[in-house]
């Protein structure tokens, strides 16, 4: 018998990938104690066929960046899968607030269908634009331009919001990291619960944003990207 032990600051149904993070590092584990012998390709083809436990049909990008790591563009085309690694010009902070509410993928995707089904075209021009703001995004972190980037997040969860993929408390520490001076903010992973994240270049900045989400009850995380 083999006992398996879990331990880590994710939470679980928060949009930070935390299932897939799961699975890619079981993946791995299982793979060094065995000598199987996978490659990485290999591990990141078995933590996404985890993620059928906890998702139903995985779109693949939570696995990916759990194996690969780094920041990422990924995509999905004609039912492929592409990703491709974004070059950072130069670190920035970020903060990450929990909101408390809890999300539940299999739920989302179902809202998702529904949306879909009540205006195909509404839906598909809005999944247009989505795609549009993933390109923008990729160019304006290559660029250095966070100010382009913090518009981008705010406008993508302003759509997110539309959509019905946000939630009032999301909402709310968004608006209160703006109000704060943050560039831009928006919901992670699916939405309508779990961490929002907002830009914040600076440490001083960073330590404001979190100081204020941490008053208000929140776990906070407050990483740097791309150093």
């Amino acid at each position: 018998p083999i006992k398996i032990t879990y331990g880590g600051s994710l939470l679980a149904g928060s949009g930070v990938g935390a299932s897939a993070a799961s699975c890619v590092s079981l993946a791995r584990a299982l793979n060094e104690e065995f000598s199987l012998g996978f490659d990485i390709e290999q591990i990141n083809s078995v933590g996404w066929e985890g993620e059928f436990a906890y998702h139903g049909i995985p779109s693949g990008v939570d696995n990916t960046a759990s194996t690969y790591g780094g920041i990422l563009f990924f995509r999905v085309s004609g039912g492929e899968k592409f990703f491709e690694r974004i070059n950072i010009r130069r670190p920035f902070e970020v903060v990450l607030a929990d909101s408390g509410v809890t999300s539940d993928t299999s739920t989302l995707d179902a809202h998702v269908e529904g949306e879909k089904s009540k205006d195909p075209n509404l839906f598909r021009n809005r999944l247009d634009t989505v795609r549009m703001q993933g390109v923008k995004m990729k160019k304006a972190l290559e660029d250095g331009d966070l100010d382009e980037v913090g518009s981008l997040m705010t406008e993508n969860h302003s759509l997110l919001r539309l959509m019905g993929l946000s939630h009032e408390r999301l909402d709310y520490l968004c608006n209160r990291a703006l109000a704060l001076g943050s560039p831009g903010a928006k919901v992670t992973g699916g939405g309508r619960g779990g961490y929002m994240v907002a830009l914040t270049p600076g440490s001083r900045l960073q330590q404001l944003v979190a100081d204020a989400f941490a008053a208000e009850g929140c776990k906070v995380m407050t990483p740097v990207l791309g150093g």
